[in-house]
């Protein structure tokens, strides 16, 4: 069971910490990723005849395929945001976002 007495407490919440996790979702994404609309054309007309409710998207493949030809994205950066991500999750999990040390 999560310890919740922060949501009723926050004078307990580290904000160097929670500084840390805003970080990332203040971070311009736009800056750094490029998806060229243009290779979007028809992209929805596949779904008139797919059946996505009953189908595996891994085995499908159609929407990671099309995300490969279309999406661009600077390589170190993103990772570096997979890296920050962790270590927020790593964060809110192990309670260092209320105070608690983490000992190894």
């Amino acid at each position: 069971m999560p310890n919740l007495d922060m949501i009723e407490r926050p004078d307990l919440i580290d904000t160097g910490k929670m500084k840390e996790i805003f970080s990332i979702l203040r971070e311009p994404f736009s800056e750094r990723l490029y998806i060229d609309n243009s290779r979007l054309e028809g992209f929805l007309d596949y779904f008139e005849k797919a059946d996505c409710l009953h189908m595996d998207c891994n085995i499908c493949g159609y929407c990671a395929k099309v995300a490969r030809e279309t999406i661009t994205i600077d390589e170190e950066w993103r990772r570096e945001m997979i890296s920050r991500f962790d270590r927020a999750v790593d964060i809110l999990i192990s309670g260092e976002l209320a105070g608690y040390k983490v000992t190894s």
